[in-house]
């Protein structure tokens, strides 16, 4: 994939905080998409992707509203690796088709593509359409704590989900950009801002900016 706006990639672990990272991306100006938005949009009732669903698990996995039961995938994934590698391979091309598209129509320096599981399924690998990997690091109570005041779940549903998801140090290794998001919200917004800075300008003057 390729087009005119360099691409960022902004990940991190549930309860980071990459809602708060798109918002402040967002107030500077910079064009955001997400992974998750476009894996709705393909499960939503029409979606390119819900009869292929369909006809790999049957109506169990369907809704009401004739979309992707997410909550009944959820669970099936969960429980069945092979489950969710057949998921991935029905999902992921499809979004990296939806994705290559807004890319090319992006007229910005740069843009952020926000892939919550980055390194879970790209591993190191960077594919040449990826300018930059930022990823967001809190401690993993403060994720806890988020994840409860924002959305509750029982304590074995958020520790499965956090067991399928690689730790701070794969995604430190795998970065060039690392965003702390462990103090006051305006920490992580003047963060931002010097980021968006220094990308500003390295992607207009098309150099490469210094590992931070």
């Amino acid at each position: 994939m390729s087009g005119q706006a360099k691409v960022l990639v902004l990940t991190g672990g549930i309860g980071a905080g990459k809602s708060t990272a798109v918002a402040a991306f967002i107030r500077r100006g910079v064009p955001t998409l997400d992974a998750d938005d476009l894996s709705h949009r393909l499960t939503q009732r029409g979606g390119e992707a819900l009869e292929e669903i369909r006809a790999t698990w049957g109506p169990g996995v369907i809704s009401s509203d004739a979309g992707l039961d997410r909550a009944a995938m959820r669970d099936l994934v969960f429980r069945d690796p092979a489950a969710r590698r057949t998921l991935e391979s029905i999902l992921h091309p499809k979004i990296q088709a939806l994705a290559a598209s807004a890319f090319a129509a992006c007229n910005a320096p740069y843009m952020v593509y926000v892939v919550p599981l980055w390194f879970e399924v790209h591993g190191h690998h960077r594919p040449p359409w990826v300018w930059r990997i930022a990823s967001i690091t809190a401690p993993l109570a403060e994720r806890r704590r988020r994840v409860a005041a924002r959305s509750p779940m029982p304590d074995d549903v958020l520790d499965n989900i956090l067991s399928h998801q690689v730790n701070d140090e794969t995604r430190r290794l795998g970065s060039d950009d690392l965003l702390a998001n462990d103090g006051p919200p305006d920490m992580l917004d003047h963060a931002i801002g010097r980021l968006h800075a220094q990308l500003q300008r390295h992607a207009t003057d098309h150099s490469h900016p210094d590992q931070t």
